[in-house]
Parts: structure tokens; C-alpha cells; sequence
């Protein structure tokens, strides 16, 4: 493959700021910050837009206790949390058009990030061509259906959701000058996430008894003028980190998966993931080759803070009491939190960080 010595990029450290919502883009508003400010993407602006109810942001919050503001919006009726300790272990409280509710933290699928807060559509009653005919799960109490129809719709919005992030690292390609088996192996992966929403969501109706299927993704602010860097660093927690993970854990769940409909939908979705996680490992040592100095730099710092972050977060996860129907659930496609934090480590452990060490060594080489 041949080499761009000067791909477009922007490398500037130093980051713009905002001192009032007039600096910042439509669908946005100045958020406190040190030293300035910066824009956040918002549905409401102030109060008054929200008919008697706040303008307010939810915040996503890591295992660790680390936090990100979400996107400003009106508080609903229909909301059923406000923040990430109204919510269970590991899940995170998310505004979506219909309301805020709570979403598992690091779901199957590639996250689909804008400013760095992941995007989720809504689970609606209809099925939208994205679930088959439900059936009968009468065998299973009444309490397991439920989680087991959350755990499968949390799964297939993920799923959702990497069509977008699958969608916009197209054009990210593009914009980059990116070899088109590059350009090929998204498109590809974006078929694979159709179809992964498809089983997710098909098993989430079979668990519920109902049609269930994803309502619309909000999508504003997703194609910003993004930098070569951008695309790099998104790229790495959504592909190389995100996706290697999921696959690993989608992998693991296979292997104690009894039912025969969830085993081979794991299947599947680990074999596609560790293919799209490879995709990301490939792009970014494209972006290695072909990045200047100071750039190489900075790509290669960014990759060993977000796996050092992925490290210290599985660090301190652990010690939560497990569910007493955690056998049955473990059946059906959910690890208990012990167990998928064991997966997590030693996939970050034996697995990306090697990758993550070596990468950067690799390119530099084949550059000198």
C-alpha cells in the first residue's frame, strides 16, 4: 500500500473554548469549563424551552466513578432516572427523545460516540423489520424474561448504533485518503451491525412477548469537521478497544450459552467483531504509516491512555453480590459482572495491550 506523507489533518494541541452559547455551533450550548468553556450538544437551551420542566444534561459515569456530561434536554414524565445512581451496576442513565432510562455501560457493538458520549436510539414497541415473530418464553419466570428483554434490547441498540459509527468512519475514510480495502472493510461491517441488530432484537421480542425494535437515532453534531486525529482517536475507543472487547465477551457468553437461538446469534456476532475490531487495528497503523512525527506522538500517547483508562476501570470493578438467577441468565447470553470483568481484564491484559505497545514500534520502522 503506498504511503500519504501528508494526509489532511489538524494537529494543533491547543483546544477552542466558548464563553457564551452565542460561540458555539446550532444544536449547542456553552458548558462550564477550566479554563473556558466548551459546547455541548443540547436539545434545549434554557428552562423556558421545556414548558415548566429543566434543561438538563444526563451524565454517563464509568465503574470507576469517572464522568461525562450527555446531552442537554427536557426533563420528561416519562423519565425513569436521572442520573447513573438511579440506575443498576454498570448502567448509565441515558436522555433519549422519549425520556431518560437506563443503559448497561459497555453493551455488545461499537459505540457510536459524538463529543465522546456514546448515542442510543430508543427501544420501541414495533419491530421496524429488525426483529422476526416473538415467541414464548413461559418456561422462564416472569423476572428473567424482563432482564433477559433488556440485556437483548440494550444489545440490539448498541447494534443500532454501530450502523452509524460504521456509516460515518465511511466517510471518515474518505475525507483521509484512507486504501480502499480500508474503505471496503466498513462497508462491510455495516451490513454485519444490520444484522447483529436484527438478532439482538429479535431475541429481546422472543424474551418480551412483543414486537421490539429501535426507534430514531439522534444523529446531530455526528459529522463535525472531525481532524485526522479526530478519526484516529475515535477509531481507537470505538474499534480497537471497543470492538476487541465486545468480541472477547460475545465470545465468552457463547461459550456458556444453552440456548440454541442465543448461541448461535453469539456466534456470529463475536466472529464479525473481532473481524471489525481487526479493521480497527489495520486503519490505525495505516494512520501510524502515514502520520508525521508529532502526530505518530500524539496518536500513540492517546492509545496508551485509553487502554491504561480501560485498565484502571476493570481494575476496581468487582465485589458486586451476583443475581440469584445469575445461572439462568448466563444460559441465555448475560455474564455475570465477575465474569465479564475477568473477560475484560484479560483481553486488555493478553490481548490489546501487546497490540497497543507494539503498534506504534511497528510503524515507526517501516517509516525510518
Amino acid at each position: 500500500m503506498g504511503r500519504v506523507v501528508n494526509p489532511p489533518q489538524t494537529i494543533g494541541i491547543c483546544a477552542g473554548g466558548c464563553t457564551k452559547d452565542e460561540d458555539c455551533a446550532p444544536g449547542t450550548i456553552c458548558v462550564c469549563g477550566d479554563p473556558v468553556g466548551v459546547c455541548g450538544e443540547a436539545r434545549c437551551s434554557t428552562d423556558a424551552d421545556c414548558g415548566g420542566a429543566l434543561c438538563a444534561s444526563s451524565t454517563w459515569t464509568s465503574p470507576c466513578g469517572e464522568t461525562w456530561d450527555g446531552a442537554f434536554s427536557c426533563q420528561q414524565g416519562t423519565d425513569t432516572c436521572n442520573s447513573a445512581s438511579d440506575c443498576g451496576p454498570e448502567q448509565n442513565c441515558v436522555a433519549e427523545i422519549a425520556g431518560r432510562r437506563c443503559h448497561q455501560w459497555g453493551a455488545c457493538g461499537r459505540p457510536f460516540l459524538v463529543d465522546g458520549t456514546p448515542r442510543l436510539a430508543q427501544v420501541v414497541d414495533r419491530s421496524g423489520g429488525y426483529a422476526g415473530v416473538p415467541g414464548r418464553f413461559d418456561a422462564l419466570e416472569s423476572s428473567a424474561r424482563a432482564r433477559l428483554a433488556e440485556h437483548w434490547s440494550d444489545c440490539g441498540l448498541m447494534e443500532h448504533a454501530s450502523i452509524a459509527a460504521f456509516a460515518r468512519f465511511t466517510l471518515e475514510l474518505l475525507a483521509v485518503a484512507a486504501p480502499a480495502g480500508l474503505v471496503e472493510g466498513a462497508q462491510s461491517a455495516l451490513a454485519d451491525e444490520i444484522a447483529h441488530a436484527k438478532l439482538c432484537f429479535t431475541l429481546a421480542s422472543r424474551y418480551a412477548g412483543r414486537a421490539l425494535g429501535p426507534g430514531p437515532l439522534p444523529v446531530q453534531g455526528a459529522l463535525g469537521n472531525a481532524s485526522f486525529f479526530d478519526t484516529v482517536a475515535t477509531a481507537i475507543t470505538e474499534a480497537c478497544i471497543g470492538e476487541t472487547l465486545a468480541a472477547i465477551e460475545a465470545a465468552e457468553a457463547f461459550e456458556h450459552a444453552a440456548d440454541p437461538d442465543v448461541k448461535k446469534a453469539l456466534g456470529t456476532i463475536a466472529h464479525d467483531e473481532m473481524n471489525h475490531a481487526e479493521l480497527g487495528w489495520k486503519f490505525l497503523r495505516w494512520a501510524l504509516e502515514v502520520a508525521d512525527g508529532e502526530a505518530r506522538a500524539r496518536i500513540t500517547e492517546h492509545l496508551r491512555r485509553e487502554v491504561q483508562r480501560e485498565l484502571e476501570q476493570v481494575t476496581c470493578t468487582g465485589g458486586a453480590t451476583e443475581r440469584d438467577d445469575a445461572a439462568t441468565l448466563l444460559a441465555h447470553g448475560v455474564l455475570t459482572e465477575a465474569l465479564r470483568a475477568e473477560v475484560r481484564a484479560a483481553a486488555l491484559n493478553e490481548l490489546i495491550l501487546p497490540i497497543a505497545r507494539a503498534l506504534p514500534t511497528a510503524a515507526e520502522r517501516l517509516v525510518a
